[in-house]
């Protein structure tokens, strides 16, 4: 059997969660939130057809394939891009980066310091109608995990047309309605497996299908089936146990 990830997890609600402890290689993935990454022992990962060995930190963005192929222990941050932090994230990526990724092979002191630089402070200004959609769609999966979803319901909801909603979201965020929603309910069944549920019940109190559903989704955007989470023992963190560097205070 693989090594789990086993660690710790802190959910910031719709702005961003961490994930501290070990971690094992993954197959190519992407996702919604943007990743930050701390690994001051050093790992090896795959971003697009460009691949990078010892690095200790990392800047993934939104939708961009990727997959690590060593383990390791580090920090993993997932940050929404319609947050304030996410929107300082991606202008970091556009003006330091190729616009989908900045990777670090320096020393330990180096990389939380870059780290800490991508962490901008936080702001509400550049706000725009798609962050409210993606709030909106975060609080009714998880009001209501049972109840289908449907585009139409949001356009109805924000007064728009189906296509405006989508248009909005697309130039924006980058991202579709389809995304977003799996997005949600896979970080509220991650919330539940940490709280101790086992993947089947998760599966089933996020409003997934079925397990199959639940499982192709973890892959899709981790990269590992949800059976390595839940041997992983992940459970929440004390906010005041866990270490420096990539911490609640930068990332909250």
């Amino acid at each position: 059997m693989t090594v789990a990830w086993r660690g710790e997890v802190v959910d910031y609600g719709t702005n961003a969660a961490m994930y501290v402890g070990a971690f094992c290689p993954t197959a190519q993935h992407r996702h919604y939130a943007i990743q930050l990454i701390d690994c001051p022992g050093g790992l090896s990962l795959r971003v697009g057809a460009t691949s990078h060995t010892g690095a200790t930190a990392a800047l993934i963005g939104s939708g961009v394939p990727h997959r690590l192929t060593s383990g390791g222990e580090g920090t993993f941050v997932y940050v929404a891009p319609h947050s304030a932090h996410g929107r300082a994230l991606r202008n970091r990526l556009r003006t330091d980066g190729d616009g989908e990724a900045l990777v670090s092979t320096a020393d330990r002191t180096a990389a939380r310091s870059g780290a800490h630089a991508w962490t901008l402070p936080d702001d509400h200004a550049g706000a725009g109608i798609a962050d409210e959609i993606v709030l909106w769609i975060g609080d009714r999966v998880r009001r209501a995990p049972h109840s289908p979803l449907y585009l139409a319901d949001v356009a109805r909801h924000f007064h728009r047309s189906g296509a405006a909603v989508s248009r909005s979201l697309r130039e924006e965020l980058a991202v579709n309605f389809a995304c977003v929603v799996r997005w949600e309910r896979l970080r509220l069944a991650i919330d539940l497996i940490a709280g101790g549920a086992s993947c089947t019940r998760a599966a089933h109190d996020a409003g997934f299908y079925d397990g199959s559903h639940f499982t192709r989704v973890c892959r899709s955007m981790f990269g590992i089936p949800p059976k390595l989470l839940e041997l992983g023992c992940l459970a929440p963190a004390d906010i005041d146990d866990l270490p420096a560097g990539l911490g609640p205070r930068e990332v909250s």
